[in-house]
């Protein structure tokens, strides 16, 4: 259960008081931990249950892998004897996963959190990305329905910031697809299998990433260079409104029906079989 060679990152709830950060440190020994509580989120539990919410749930390890909600990890604050540790082997907990909950309630219990800085993988990718990283935005794991994921990007397209995303091998072929739809002549880098051995940076356009996108493995970092030319106030208002809205808008203005559907389709970065 415990593993003392481990490099992993944690939040331990102890004495009214959460350290956030790697364990072990010097501020956390493996000796307070097995004292408490050890949870860990669903996401990187091989028992996790695929239709569960991966950003909902955390395992027990101390009582044979008991799938628990963060009800079940509030009540711990009342239990002032027994500390609670989450670990995560996939990155620096809170992002991306469900202990962010945990720790608000600490908080609005008026218990002190402490961070102790740890390594995360948007960041460990972003400083070797060779994009812009005076600003960025991280825009975590997006939808998994397609779909959705599509009108997320759309969103994004006009963030003069870099963006950070993280995907899953068997979902990277297809969001990469609709990254070249929207993103086409973007740098972008993919990072994956951070600081393993077979860690792996590859840079260029969606294109040129698809190519290879099919046989790689492991989590990955996209990292997609910020928009250099921002759209205007009114084609941000325009893409708000409906595909026919949009489209008699331009038909107000004297456009051609042909003219008009040719720049819906360029305005909002779709095919034009999708305005027809």
């Amino acid at each position: 259960m415990y593993n003392e060679s481990a490099d992993r990152t944690i939040i331990s709830i102890e004495m009214l008081r959460i350290y956030i950060g790697v364990f072990p440190s010097m501020a956390l020994s493996i000796k307070d931990c097995k004292k408490m509580e050890v949870l860990v989120p669903t996401r990187i539990h091989a028992s996790a249950p695929a239709k569960e919410s991966r950003h909902s749930f955390l395992y027990s390890l101390n009582n044979a892998y008991i799938l628990c909600d963060v009800e079940y990890c509030f009540s711990l604050f009342t239990k002032l004897t027994v500390g609670v540790a989450i670990i995560s082997d996939a990155g620096l907990p809170i992002i991306s996963d469900p202990g962010w909950v945990v720790v608000k309630e600490a908080v609005d219990n008026d218990i002190d959190v402490v961070s102790i800085p740890g390594a995360t993988a948007g960041l460990t990718a972003l400083i070797a990305s060779g994009i812009p990283a005076h600003a960025f935005y991280f825009a975590g794991f997006l939808n998994s329905k397609k779909s959705k994921r599509k009108q997320e990007l759309k969103k994004l397209y006009n963030k003069e910031e870099t963006i950070i995303m993280y995907e899953s091998p068997h979902r990277i072929v297809e969001t990469i697809s609709i990254l070249d739809e929207i993103f086409t002549n973007r740098n972008i880098v993919l990072a994956r299998e951070l600081t393993k051995k077979h860690e792996e940076y590859l840079r260029g356009k969606p294109k040129e990433l698809l190519e290879v996108a099919e046989s790689l493995k492991g989590e990955m970092v996209l990292i997609i260079e910020g928009n250099q030319n921002p759209e205007s106030d009114e084609l941000i208002e325009l893409n708000d409104l409906s595909i026919e809205e949009h489209y008699k808008h331009y038909i107000d203005k004297g456009f051609s029906d042909k003219d008009s559907m040719k720049q819906v389709a360029l305005d909002r970065h779709i095919a034009k079989k999708e305005v027809y």
